[in-house]
């Protein structure tokens, strides 16, 4: 609790956290012995996660993953095993669901002439329907433009900057625009709770002062374009 104060506090000036802010600001306060000292914090910060270790964190993250769905594949194939009269289907099933999670576990290479008829029908539905299959934009032209469409489907798209620069602000309008367009759309945040994430989307969709919304403290005409923007917002597919 002293250690997060700390860095509530650094972040609160504008500065970036490293171990030597968070150790000045604990001698500031004559916090450091209650922290543990200048070496756990050096500690500390060895067990933080990295860019540096993110090829690690990703195969972690894959093998969890792959886990998961081999155990939801178990217990859902054990139901149905319970329920079916059956057994031959049951196995054609079994083998279908492992052979799934095996391809997704050791991805197979991709025929050329394979890979170039998928192209095709997707241009084909591109062309069919006059909209871009392989982007989801942005919400903003220009920035449609510079990424040559939008975000490309199906890949991570990683937003950085330093503390207190609107990252937070950035991603809330993205999946703004993104889902009052139609899309749907699914925010997670360790940050937010679902009640301040839906504040701010309220705020921004609205374009009424977050602080005045959560203090009471707008006027009627703002307040008329917050139930507004609630109202299309209900009509939206998201969820937090």
């Amino acid at each position: 609790r002293v250690i997060f104060g700390a860095m509530d506090r650094v972040v609160k000036q504008g500065l970036k956290i490293d171990v030597k802010l968070l150790f000045e600001e604990l001698r500031r306060t004559d916090e450091v012995e209650a922290a543990g000292g200048l070496g756990y914090l050096a500690e500390l910060s060895n067990h933080v996660a990295t860019a540096a270790n993110v090829s690690h964190y990703a195969v972690l993250v894959r093998r969890y993953a792959t886990q998961r769905a081999t155990i939801e594949a178990a217990h859902a194939l054990g139901s149905e095993a319970q329920r079916t009269d059956d057994p031959a289907a049951l196995l054609a099933r079994t083998s279908e669901a492992l052979e799934q999670l095996a391809a997704t576990e050791s991805p197979k290479l991709a025929e050329g002439k394979d890979v170039l008829a998928r192209l095709y029908r997707r241009l084909e539905q591109q062309e069919e329907e006059g909209e871009d299959t392989f982007h989801t934009s942005t919400g903003y032209p220009c920035l449609d433009k510079l990424l040559a469409g939008g975000f490309a489907k199906g890949e991570l798209v990683l937003v950085g900057g330093n503390s207190g620069m609107g990252k937070t602000s950035l991603c809330v309008e993205f999946f703004r625009r993104m889902v009052a367009k139609g899309a749907r759309g699914l925010y997670f945040s360790t940050e937010l709770r679902a009640d301040e994430f839906a504040a701010r989307l309220t705020a921004q969709e609205a374009r009424v002062d977050l602080e005045a919304l959560l203090g009471g403290k707008q006027d009627q005409r703002a307040w008329d374009r917050m139930i507004g923007a609630m109202g299309r917002m209900g009509r939206w597919t998201w969820a937090v």
